[in-house]
């Protein structure tokens, strides 16, 4: 049963041509569900959506306008509503307060509105008093924990973090994934999340469960979060059709309706506590001098190809490393160095948590036996002491280059140190051609040609075209408000000639639809709104700033009102009236082609 407040002006009792009233669709609701409040406003569509103030208990959402006209024994009237649904956030009693709404320097006030909300599925019973029931809150049902087992430690430490969804009772969906501070720390991805079963105190939630990794950047007591989560809950709702006589409303697009029930969804935003977590510096004691910060319990491997080589040809050293500490900030080690051997820039890539380090070296001397071992020292958190992995050294073959290819140790002298070579090879050397090709005349050039010219020029044209046509082609598919204004014109101009066609054949119910779809769209597009509730009001208050000619709104409210007294009145128009306003529509297109791009 729907609850009623009429609204009468605040100084007068006596009845208005103009009258408001708000009503609810239900007065009682369970939590999980949602209720809709709509204020009606009649004699008068020249008000603005009102702006609910906070309500106990109750959450609002604005869900858009509707109109009404009617005309009775030839007495002209029209309404205006304003909707909105309200989500309870707890069990109990709740009062909607009261709204004042100013109509031509008119004060009107409607009556608080008195609803309850129970648990799902409960039924108050008529004894029950305030101090028996039991409050329960929306996110005791939905609620997120951050987690982890480490309170303490190390810096650059790799500390596993938990964020799990609980939900009871509810239906949630496009659940995102978490987001949190910090300060102090840096995060790595989130994993793929897992879904499961938990019961807490008897109470069996629906588990989503959220893991990550962060490394703390400095020392001292640091705050990880709050953690937060963005997801749609799904509130039951009245069926459709029953407060508006069976006809739908412009809203309905965001519901989704099963056979015998009907939800809405409604976004919430999720907050954990934050966490407290001490972070200890690394200890002086012990520290190898070629610690280099790496935190973790880690493993290296090291292999060198191949092992037998000539003078100058190159060798790999490839070493990968693993393990639990943060691999993207980790510093491999150093190839040391040793007389006669040349090292090149070592190329270092990371992937699925390996790291990998590719050192070319060339020997320069048939002298050198080894390549040095390598050292890698990390600090393990579990032990609380550093450890050193060594590997190597590797040995190796250098055997002489055969005579004739003393030339391919570039850049290095007789002892294998680097230097300019003793000799400058092919100096001298001319080739004879058996057949010279063709002759130019000395100092021509192709550049100079003037085919090559207007090749250049017609070359940097289809350039410039194809980058404009790009940039054109990612503007539309990037800037909706640049898309919409850009097809505006060219859509209008579609329905201007069915509208023509409608008006030829004198289809009129079928042309005032769609001159009022046209302009209505139109003007959607301009203003980079939803054409569904588009009204004169909003369209007047959004150009208002930028168009100053009247004329313009008032042809605008003019198609506006015979198109709803057309199509929703049985109102008949002749055929030169139709021809005024399919006029009215173009101009009005044409003007703000002109004026508001």
């Amino acid at each position: 049963m729907a609850l009623t407040a009429l609204g009468v002006p605040a100084e007068r009792s006596y009845a208005q041509e103009i009258s408001v009233e708000a009503f609810v669709d239900r007065t009682t609701v369970e939590l999980g569900a949602s209720l809709q409040l709509t204020l009606t406003i009649n004699g008068t569509q020249s008000v603005n959506p009102v702006d609910l103030p906070d309500i106990d208990g109750l959450q609002s959402q604005f869900l858009g306008p509707s109109t009404r006209i009617s005309i009775v024994n030839g007495q002209y009237s029209s309404s205006k509503n304003f909707i909105y649904a309200l989500y309870p956030l707890k069990t109990g009693k709740f009062r909607i307060p009261a709204f004042k709404i100013t109509i031509d320097s008119q004060v009107y006030t409607t009556q608080p509105i008195d609803i309850e909300v129970v648990d799902e599925g409960a039924v108050p019973a008529p004894t029950q008093t305030d101090n028996l029931q039991e409050s329960k809150d929306l996110f005791d049902k939905i609620f997120i924990v951050m987690g982890t087992p480490n309170i303490e430690a190390y810096i650059n430490e790799k500390i596993p973090i938990t964020i799990k969804l609980f939900i009871n009772g509810l239906a949630a969906r496009d659940i995102q994934y978490p987001e949190f501070e910090h300060v102090g720390f840096s995060a790595g991805d989130f994993e793929q999340p897992t879904q499961y079963q938990q019961t807490i105190g008897g109470i069996q939630y629906s588990v989503v469960e959220f893991k990550t990794y962060v490394y703390p950047t400095r020392t001292g007591s640091l705050t990880l979060g709050p953690a937060k989560l963005t997801c749609n809950l799904l509130f039951k709702k009245q069926e459709r059709g029953s407060i508006f006589g069976g006809f739908g409303t412009a809203f309905d697009d965001d519901l989704f309706d099963g056979f015998f029930q009907s939800y809405q969804r409604r976004s919430v935003t999720l907050e954990s506590t934050d966490l407290k977590i001490n972070i200890l510096p690394l200890p002086e004691e012990g520290k190898p001098e070629d610690f280099s910060g790496a935190v973790g319990l880690f493993d290296l491997e090291a292999t060198l190809s191949p092992d037998s080589v000539k003078v100058g040809d190159p060798l790999t050293l490839k070493l990968r490393a693993w393990g639990t500490g943060n691999m993207k900030a980790l510093e491999m080690p150093q190839i040391k160095t040793q007389d006669g051997l040349k090292l090149y820039e070592p190329q270092i890539k990371e992937e699925n948590g390996i790291k990998t380090l590719e050192q070319v070296l060339i020997p320069g001397s048939e002298n050198i036996t080894e390549i040095p071992a390598v050292d890698f020292s990390f600090f393990n958190p579990q032990t609380r002491k550093y450890e050193t992995l060594s590997k190597g050294p590797f040995p190796i073959k250098v055997m002489k280059p055969a005579p004739g290819e003393e030339f391919k140790v570039v850049g290095l002298d007789d002892h294998g140190q680097q230097g300019r070579l003793n000799e400058e090879l092919g100096r001298g050397i001319v080739f004879i051609k058996e057949n010279p090709g063709k002759f130019y005349r000395a100092g021509s050039h192709l550049y100079g040609r003037l085919k090559f010219r207007i090749l250049a020029v017609f070359a940097v044209l289809l350039w410039l075209g194809l980058f404009l046509y790009y940039r054109r082609t990612l503007r539309l598919q990037t800037d909706s408000v640049y898309a919409r204004k850009l097809f505006a014109p060219q859509k209008a101009k579609k329905g201007i000639l069915r509208a023509g066609h409608l008006l030829s054949v004198d289809r009129q119910k079928e042309f005032y639809d769609c001159i009022f779809k046209v302009l209505q769209e139109y003007l959607a597009d301009l203003l980079h709104v939803p054409p569904a509730g588009l009204t004169f009001t909003a369209v007047q208050n959004s150009m208002s700033s930028k168009i100053k000619e009247g004329q313009i709104f008032e042809k605008i409210k003019k198609v506006f009102d015979e198109s709803d007294m057309v199509r929703f009145a049985s109102f008949s128009s002749d055929l030169e009236e139709m021809k005024t306003s399919l006029r009215n529509v173009q101009e009005i297109i044409d003007y703000l082609e002109r004026h508001w791009r």
